[in-house]
């Protein structure tokens, strides 16, 4: 995150940050062996961090659905009439 980048790049439990509108300022995706591992990061960092005032965690219990992929893909092309493809329109100077 632009603001916060500095204190959570050395940590290896952030995986994302992300900087939202809205209630939230930023969200950070953590992950940590155990829930021990997660409390002893949230009391050592996260919540010594400069600028945090507020944190509110939420954990996964279960996945979903995962994926990487983006809908990205352009809709087919209309196909053109015979008129048009054999004799296209010339713009005139």
């Amino acid at each position: 995150c632009r603001r916060s980048r500095r204190p959570w790049n050395g940590f290896d439990e952030v995986q994302e940050c992300y900087t939202l509108t809205g209630e939230m300022d930023f969200l950070l995706r953590i992950v940590t062996r155990d829930m021990e591992a997660y409390e002893r990061f949230f009391f050592d960092h996260l919540s010594q961090a400069p600028g945090v005032g507020e944190v509110h965690s939420s954990v996964v219990m279960s996945q979903i659905k995962h994926t990487t992929a983006y809908p990205l893909a352009l809709p087919p092309a209309e196909p053109r009439k015979a008129a048009e493809t054999a004799y296209p329109q010339q713009r005139m100077p």
